[in-house]
C-alpha cells in the first residue's frame, strides 16, 4: 500500500531540478502536540532551499485529524514497518532526523532497507529515558552503519566523549512562536479558571512530587497546570484527594496548545530532571513568564533578573519561590533575554548547516562544548 498523506510529495522526488536536501522529521504525536522537540521548528522553518516533511507515530487508540504537509502512522501498526520504508523509498529523503530513541528503533531499519543516506538523533533527556552516553551506544548499535549522526542540545554532550560522529546545536525556541498574550482570553480557551494564579508545569509525572507536596503549603488561590508529559499517576491521585487538593490541579495533557498554556499561567515551575536545557523552560519565558527551576537545568537557561533556580526540590524552598514570584508584581519580563539567548533562529540554521554538510557528504564532526554565557536581559 502506497503511504498516504494531505501533502503533496511531488517536490521531494529526486530529480535534477530538485532545490535542496529533503528532510523528514520524525515525532511522537505527543510530542509533537507538546512541542518537546525541534521538529515542528525545523518544519516550518528550517529554510526554503529545504524540503521537509513531519512523520508523526501515534498510539494506536488515536485517531489524529488530518493536517497539511504531515504523515500520519500508527506507532503499533502491524505493517508499520513496511509502510515507513514505502514512505521512504517514495520521498527518497537524504536525512531521516529522529528525537526519542523509541522513534529512532523504529526509523532504522525501515530507512536503512530504504537506503536512506543519513540518520541523524538529537538527544533530549525530556524524551529519552536512557542517559546520554547509552543513548549513543544504541543510536549507533540500532544505525547498523556509520552515517548516523547524533544532535546533543547544550550541557549534556559532557557525557559523550570519544565520539566523532557526535554534533553540538545549540537549542532554542521560536520567539514568533512563542507569545505573550491575554491571559483571560487563553484561560478561556483552555479551560482554566479566572482569578487564580495559576503556575504551569510539564515536568514528567516522577518529577512532580516535590510541586503537588509544595501545593498543600500554598494559599487556596494557587492553582497547578500540568500540561504535555506532566500526567499524574495513582499514587499521586491518592495523594491529592486525601489532602482535597484535587480541585486546585488541572491536567491538561497533551491537548491544549502549548503557546495558549504558557500565555494562560502565571509562573512556570520545572523540577528536577535530566535535561539542562528543557524546551517548556524557555518557552515560558519566551511567553514573557517567570520560571521556578531546579538543578540541574542550566543556570544560562534562566532570565538572571526574572527566574529562580533551586538546588534541591527542596520542598519550603519551593513553596518560598512560587511565593515570592506570584507576588512580584514589578519583575523584569524574561522574553527579551530568551531572544537575545535563545531564540530557534541561531538551532536553525546549525540544523542547516548540518543536514547541508551531511547531503553534500562534506562533514566534519564539531567538538561539545558548553553552551556559551548567556547575555543578561
Amino acid at each position: 500500500m502506497a503511504p498516504t498523506s494531505h501533502a503533496s510529495s511531488g517536490k521531494s522526488r529526486r530529480s535534477p531540478h530538485r532545490r535542496g536536501p529533503v528532510v523528514v522529521e520524525v515525532a511522537s504525536w505527543r510530542d509533537a502536540r507538546s512541542d518537546l522537540t525541534a521538529a515542528a521548528d525545523i518544519h516550518a522553518g528550517i529554510g526554503d532551499d529545504f524540503s521537509v516533511h513531519l512523520l508523526r507515530l501515534h498510539e494506536p487508540d488515536l485517531t489524529p485529524l488530518p493536517e497539511d504537509g504531515v504523515f500520519q502512522f500508527s506507532s503499533r501498526d502491524p505493517a508499520l514497518a513496511q509502510k515507513l520504508e514505502e514512505l521512504f523509498r517514495s520521498l527518497q529523503p537524504d536525512i531521516v532526523h529522529t528525537h526519542r530513541l523509541e522513534d529512532f528503533r523504529t526509523i532504522a531499519a525501515a530507512a536503512r532497507r530504504a537506503e536512506v543516506s543519513h540518520l541523524v538523533h538529537s538527544l533530549d533527556s525530556q524524551t529519552d529515558a536512557q542517559p546520554t552516553r547509552n543513548s549513543i551506544s544504541m543510536v549507533t548499535t540500532l544505525s547498523g552503519h556509520d552515517s548516523v549522526l547524533v544532535a546533543m542540545p547544550g550541557a549534556a554532550v559532557n557525557e559523550a566523549v570519544g565520539d566523532g560522529r557526535t554534533f553540538v546545536i545549540r537549542p532554542g525556541i521560536d520567539c514568533g512562536r512563542y507569545q505573550p498574550g491575554d491571559v483571560a482570553r487563553a484561560r478561556r480557551k483552555i479551560g482554566l479558571p479566572i482569578g487564580q494564579r495559576i503556575v504551569g508545569c510539564a515536568s514528567p509525572a516522577d518529577h512532580l512530587d516535590p510541586l503537588l507536596k509544595a501545593l498543600f503549603r500554598l494559599p487556596q488561590d494557587v492553582h497547578i497546570a500540568l500540561f504535555g508529559p506532566a500526567i499524574l499517576n495513582a499514587q499521586q491521585r491518592m495523594h491529592l484527594r486525601r489532602y482535597n487538593l484535587e480541585e486546585r490541579i488541572h491536567v491538561l495533557g497533551p491537548w491544549a496548545e502549548p503557546q495558549l498554556i504558557y500565555q494562560a499561567i502565571d509562573a512556570y515551575f520545572h523540577g528536577p530532571g535530566e535535561n539542562p536545557i528543557p524546551r517548556p523552560v524557555l518557552a515560558a519565558q519566551a511567553s514573557g513568564k517567570r520560571v521556578i527551576a531546579t538543578v540541574p537545568i542550566h543556570s544560562g537557561a534562566l532570565c538572571p533578573r526574572a527566574g529562580v533556580l533551586l538546588p534541591s526540590p527542596f520542598v519550603p524552598a519551593i513553596v518560598s519561590a512560587i511565593k515570592k514570584t506570584l507576588s512580584d508584581s514589578n519583575a523584569v519580563s524574561p522574553r527579551e533575554f530568551i531572544e537575545t539567548n535563545w531564540n530557534s533562529g541561531s538551532s536553525m540554521r546549525s540544523y542547516g548547516e548540518l543536514f547541508r554538510s551531511l547531503a553534500s557528504g562534506g562533514i566534519e564532526p564539531a567538538h561539545a562544548t558548553e553552551p556559551e554565557a548567556p547575555t543578561p536581559a
